[in-house]
Formats: structure tokens, C-alpha cells, sequence
């Protein structure tokens, strides 16, 4: 149960409204998905410091979540600065107005989402699993 709510949280709060779904304001969600990407990256640079180093144990627990959950923000974030774009780029994406550029980008998204969802589900069962053998 850990597992299918750590990675509910990840998809809903950590991928998708923080970062791709500011991509829908164009221009400046590009900017807010930007500042939540170098806080996000900033914040964990400062907690994960105290856990690296620990134990190996718990090095091996924190890079591994540091690398599929923040590869999964990563593909989340490109996905949303990629919508806020194609409001204001359409013909970089082979469309005549704004808004097919939008509809066929959320189509781009939603493929690019395959990626974030397979990120963090392996991310929430290395970081419970990792947890439950170093804890109980």
C-alpha cells in the first residue's frame, strides 16, 4: 500500500501539477516549471546531503531514489515546458494555429508520460522496499 501511495503522490503532486500542468500558461509556466525544477533540485541537494552520508545502506536507498524520481520530474518538467511552447511556437510543431499546436503536444505529453509513470513506480518500490528492509 506504501508502494501504490508513494507513487500517487509522485504522478499527482511531484509530476503533474508542479510541473507539466504549469506548462498550460504560456510562456509563463515555462518560467514557474523552471523555479520549482532548481527549488526541487536545490531542496533535495540539501536533505539528501545528510542522508548520503550515512551508511552505505542508506547511499545506496537515496541515489537510487534520486535518480528515478527526479528523472521522472525531469520528463515531467520537459512535457510541460514543451506545452507552454506550443502556444507560443506553433510552427515548430507542424501546426497551422496555437491551439492544434497545443492538442497535438498533450498527444506528445501523453506518450512522453509512459516514461514518467514507469520512473516512478520504480522509484516508489525501490525507495518503500529500500525502507521497509532498513527499518523493519
Amino acid at each position: 500500500m506504501a508502494i501504490v501511495l508513494t507513487f500517487l503522490v509522485n504522478l499527482s503532486f511531484g509530476a503533474f501539477f508542479s510541473t507539466t500542468f504549469l506548462g498550460v500558461v504560456p510562456l509563463f509556466g515555462g518560467g514557474g516549471i523552471s523555479l520549482v525544477t532548481v527549488f526541487r533540485g536545490f531542496s533535495l541537494g540539501v536533505t539528501y546531503y545528510g542522508v548520503l552520508t550515512q551508511s552505505p545502506a542508506l547511499f545506496a536507498l537515496g541515489t537510487g531514489t534520486l535518480i528515478l524520481e527526479l528523472g521522472g520530474y525531469v520528463f515531467s518538467g520537459a512535457a510541460g515546458i514543451a506545452l507552454s511552447l506550443a502556444t507560443v511556437l506553433p510552427k515548430r510543431y507542424g501546426a497551422e494555429n496555437r491551439w492544434s499546436a497545443f492538442k497535438k503536444t498533450w498527444r506528445d505529453v501523453a506518450t512522453l508520460y509512459v516514461v514518467v509513470v514507469v520512473l516512478l513506480i520504480a522509484g516508489a518500490i525501490w525507495e518503500m522496499t529500500g525502507l521497509y528492509l532498513l527499518i523493519g
